[in-house]
């Protein structure tokens, strides 16, 4: 499958019946073990919004969604990640991916995806545990200026 869509540069792959819908629901309901945050990732990369229906897509719009996704079937069929953890500016935890994103304030390059699976979920365990053991200093902290 993948192969062909790569092949295929005129047509995004986009179900008929989906192109009605914001381009990264279209996309996520389109390719077969696509994930929601990879979907919008497409559309950041691209620099498309993700809320536009995919049928009003312009032709440079559809390109530029043409060359990420090419570039990340690419990276599948090629294993080429980039395992990483991927952070918000106050450093909470946010993703994991084996691929590069962009929007994210800080980023943990690792090993391998186990490695940026164990170090988002010790950063989400480690949040929750302050929260639960301090939680008056907490509430203190976010409400300092």
């Amino acid at each position: 499958m993948c192969r062909q869509i790569i092949r295929d540069f005129d047509n995004l792959p986009i179900k008929e019946d989906e192109a009605h819908r914001p381009i990264d629901k279209a996309l996520l309901n389109s390719i077969k073990g696509m994930a929601p945050i990879l979907a919008r990732q497409i559309c950041v990369q691209a620099g498309i919004d993700e809320r536009m229906p995919a049928d009003k897509l312009k032709d440079s719009d559809r390109q530029d969604l043409i060359k990420i996704c090419n570039k990340l079937f690419e990276d599948i069929i090629n294993k080429t990640y980039s395992p990483s953890t991927y952070f918000s500016a106050d450093g909470q935890a946010e993703e994991f991916s084996p691929f590069n994103y962009v929007g994210y304030e800080k980023t943990l390059n690792c090993a391998s995806i186990s490695e940026a699976i164990d170090t988002d979920f010790f950063f989400l365990d480690a949040s929750k545990k302050a929260r639960e053991c301090f939680p008056n200093q907490i509430k203190e902290i976010e409400a300092s200026p």
